[in-house]
């Protein structure tokens, strides 16, 4: 009288639904919306709400991702394939990702390099010419009431200008 439910004869050779049907549990994560979920909002803990870690999710919610260092640790885990979810299953199609994953990642750390480096260059020129600005007497030009002797101790004069 206690009869399994039996799924749709469609499914019935799917591992998914058999582990619901067999098991009780909710259906196996898979590898990449774990990743993605990981990648994109893992500061927020998304992923260990996904993969069923409700109350470290929370931690790394309240955390911001334990500053940086757990969003890190958990990307690197799941990219290796070794995260599973909290029914200690495996994710799904985690070897066949795994490439993919870390092709991401490296591809992304290049075009934060490069905006980073784009950013100090950028930032070094503005500031030269911000300086020589200054230094070339510019800063009378936009602030026309500026004593003289503040403006020589600006420039580099031996004088210090007296308050």
């Amino acid at each position: 009288m206690d009869q399994q439910p039996q799924p749709h004869p469609h499914y019935a050779n799917d591992p998914l639904v058999m582990t619901v049907v067999d098991t009780g549990n909710p259906p196996a994560k898979h590898f990449l919306i774990a990743f993605f979920f990981s990648f994109m909002w893992g500061t927020f803990g998304v992923d260990r709400f996904y993969l069923g870690y409700i109350g470290s999710g929370m931690m790394k919610l309240v955390t911001l991702g334990g500053f940086g260092i757990w969003t890190a640790v958990d990307l690197i885990t799941i990219m290796n394939g070794a995260m599973r979810d909290k029914w200690d299953r495996p994710l799904v199609e985690a070897e066949k990702y795994r490439l993919f994953a870390r092709k991401v990642v490296r591809r992304f750390s290049y075009i934060v390099a490069i905006a980073l480096l784009l950013l100090i260059v950028a930032s070094s020129i503005a500031l030269y010419y911000l300086v020589t600005f200054v230094m070339n007497g510019g800063l009378q030009s936009l602030v026309p009431g500026l004593p003289p002797e503040l403006m020589n101790g600006i420039q580099g004069s031996s004088t210090t200008p007296s308050f």
